[in-house]
């Protein structure tokens, strides 16, 4: 999908350091000078991250019911009422898709929307937060994260680093064990090892002459949701990040090498001794010694090698006095269930930016620090909350916020769109046809809702696209199939699709409308949409004799259906 990114691309701080470098050529020769860059002695107080957030927390984990007093408590004070409850079916779904990125299956929305047992939606999302697809879903939307804004040429490491992120989180590993070993990584990730040192592509995928930079630019966006990026050139204009910590930063990966390649891999090579150098503003022949030193102003001892440089940066990075580590991820987790994050984008939060709900988002993050950082009981406690369970609504305008009275609706992640398809039609298959449909409705998971437009390549693909299609028709399934070819095994009949099933098995047209919906959006018709069903199935039966196209003119209308599309 395309969409207007909140980051800087990684490819225009490419740019940014190739032309820098090009000045500085045709200057002349380099002079290095011995000691830091003036700027780099102390920065000012009011450019360090502060540590005051935590003061008055509670320590602990969340009491029940507490995140929907802190909710509903700013909303009164704001003068707004919250919006009523999603239907049972609504939310089946959503907690489906929001864990697990599958639909649920047919069968199971009846029963379950039908039980009274007052505990049936906690014995849901417990076992679907046990569930293999949830591993699956959330290793997805990191390596969504990890990939916003690039196209690395070596397709297969994406999907390393993917498998070691489902396996991290079957093991049950925290988001900070997570960060990091993605953060300490070293030797080679290699195609088809079933994400074995997968985490070394998160620091490995940066090959050009720049990696340094783009490492530090994306430690801290994926791990701390700043964007100091922009601070490689200038003092941030908006933020308070001066040019020289930028740099600074970027100094914990001096002694690590732009990935080298590794059979049909890549691997991660350290130096002894380099120091990081950054250009004089003014002058770019001109270059500064700049040690490594933390975001709030502390100093890592010096010469330290790569290894244990970038491991000090991965303690600071995770550590339990940054706010912002677990902020961070919390902001990313609340904004993709809600649709609406506390700071937008999703992955620029400050420190000089207000969030919605300030109270809420400091107390969720250190609840989250609480108990232990555990990806798992933070989606608990948030998809237990009626805050969770509202129903969706647009805002009055694009840039309005709904602050939390109600869901905001979103479009599912081309990766989730595949799945639902395949839950509504049958499995799409690995193929090169599936890559293609998910490359076309890609987009970075911190982009606001609004913001995701669709395009008229999605439109085709899911109107007449060949990949969804025959799907949808009756499949021609002989009943005496020709004999194998000597010396050649018999060739497999089609499977019947859903079609074929109505056909075979459901001859009541409300039954076969009823199973149409349920496939495909997890609920049953409406009165009104019951009775436009009938009588499109009776107006094309009557008219050509085919009740199979009836069904096929159901099936494809709800599958492009906004409501297919989005998450409600």
């Amino acid at each position: 999908m395309s969409a207007t990114s909140s980051v800087l691309c990684p490819r225009s701080l490419a740019w940014v350091a190739a032309l820098v470098a090009l000045l500085a050529c045709w200057a002349g020769a380099a002079p290095r000078q011995a000691k830091p860059h003036p700027d780099a002695a102390h920065a000012p107080a009011k450019s360090l991250l502060p540590q005051d957030v935590w003061k008055g927390q509670p320590a602990g984990p969340l009491a029940p019911g507490e995140l929907d007093r802190l909710v509903d408590a700013e909303l009164a004070n704001a003068g707004i009422k919250p919006g009523p409850r999603a239907s049972d079916e609504q939310l089946l779904r959503r907690l489906y898709l929001d864990l697990t990125g599958h639909l649920p299956h047919a069968d199971h929305v009846g029963p379950l929307v039908a039980s009274q047992d007052p505990e049936k939606w906690n014995k849901l999302v417990d076992a679907l937060l046990a569930s293999e697809a949830f591993n699956r879903h959330w290793a997805r939307y990191w390596r969504d994260v990890v990939l916003s804004g690039m196209h690395p040429d070596r397709q297969e490491m994406p999907r390393e680093f993917e498998l070691w992120l489902a396996n991290s989180l079957a093991e049950k590993k925290s988001w900070r064990q997570i960060a990091q070993e993605a953060l300490t990584a070293e030797g080679a990730v290699e195609p088809a090892q079933n994400g074995k040192n997968g985490a070394a592509f998160f620091l490995a995928r940066h090959e050009s002459a720049d990696a340094d930079v783009l490492r530090a630019a994306e430690t801290s966006r994926v791990f701390l949701g700043i964007q100091i990026q922009c601070a490689q050139c200038h003092d941030h204009f908006f933020d308070r990040w001066k040019r020289v910590q930028f740099h600074e930063l970027t100094g914990f990966f001096a002694r690590l090498k732009p990935a080298q390649p590794s059979g049909r891999g890549l691997k991660l090579v350290s130096l002894p001794d380099p120091e990081h150098e950054m250009a004089d503003q003014h002058k770019p022949s001109v270059l500064f010694t700049t040690h490594p030193r933390f975001l709030d102003g502390r100093e890592p001892p010096r010469n330290l090698t790569d290894a244990a440089r970038r491991k000090a940066l991965a303690d600071f990075v995770t550590g339990d006095e940054n706010y912002w580590f677990a902020a961070s991820l919390v902001n990313r987790i609340w904004g993709e269930l809600l649709g609406q994050a506390f700071y937008q984008p999703e992955d620029d939060l400050g420190p000089d930016k207000t969030p919605a709900m300030p109270s809420v988002v400091v107390r969720l993050a250190a609840a989250f620090r609480a108990e232990g950082y555990d990806l798992r009981s933070l989606l608990r406690a948030i998809v237990r909350s009626e805050t969770y369970r509202r129903q969706t609504r647009l805002g009055e305008t694009s840039a309005a916020h709904l602050q939390f009275a109600a869901a905001y609706p979103a479009r599912l992640r081309s990766d989730v769109l595949l799945n639902a398809l395949g839950s509504a039609l049958g499995p799409m298959g690995e193929s090169y046809y599936s890559r293609l449909f998910e490359a076309d409705y890609l987009y970075d998971p911190a982009t606001n809702p609004d913001q995701v437009e669709g395009s008229i390549p999605q439109v085709l693909w899911l109107m007449n696209s060949s990949l969804i299609n025959e799907r949808i028709r009756l499949r021609y399934i002989p009943k005496n199939p020709p004999p194998a070819e000597p010396g050649k095994p018999p060739r497999a009949p089609p499977e019947p699709n859903l079609v074929n099933r109505l056909l075979e098995s459901t001859p009541d047209n409300d039954q076969a409308i009823d199973e149409i919906y349920l496939r495909v959006l997890a609920r049953r018709p409406t009165d009104r949409e019951r009775t436009r069903c009938r009588e499109h199935l009776k107006a094309v039966a009557d008219g050509k004799g085919n009740r199979a196209e009836g069904l096929e003119d159901l099936l494809w209308a709800l599958v492009n259906s906004t409501e297919f599309l989005r998450r409600r």
